[in-house]
């Protein structure tokens, strides 16, 4: 950036990710710290450099960490509430499970996923749709 990048894009791309997204004994609090520390850092970079940022992948891999289906569902709708407060969209990594030919087996990327391989409804979609329901009634 500080040699002209910013001319060539018009909207920075961001992946805050962090090492317990993949494995880790914390819970809920420290990733919900780590997510605002991340955000005081993007919001950095925007009010430096000028440009519209944007979350496009951010998750958290159930199969190796000690929060659970609805601990990481809260920490998602609370990520989505933190970025959208400083007009950054958020875009969760991934919508469904990665087929087994593009991960190895037990590859933690293949389990961020709301939705199985199968298409099926993980317990982490259905806490996360509870929060958006309970917060957004019709």
């Amino acid at each position: 950036m500080k040699l002209g990048a910013g001319d060539y894009f018009h909207i920075a791309s961001f992946h805050p990710y962090f090492l317990d997204c993949y494995i880790s004994f914390n819970g809920t609090s420290h990733y919900l710290n780590m997510i605002r520390k991340n955000l005081e850092k993007i919001k950095l970079l925007k009010s430096t450099y000028k440009k519209p940022i944007w979350i496009t992948e951010f998750g958290i891999c159930p199969r190796w960490v000690k929060v659970n289906a609805k601990e990481i569902a809260f920490i998602y709708w609370n990520a989505y509430l933190y970025f959208k407060k400083h007009n950054m969209p958020l875009f969760l990594w991934q919508l469904t499970d990665t087929r087994i030919h593009i991960y190895l087996r037990g590859w933690t990327e293949r389990y961020f996923g709301l939705l199985s391989e199968e298409l099926q409804r993980k317990k982490v979609y259905n806490e996360l749709v509870k929060l958006i329901n309970k917060n957004n009634p019709p």
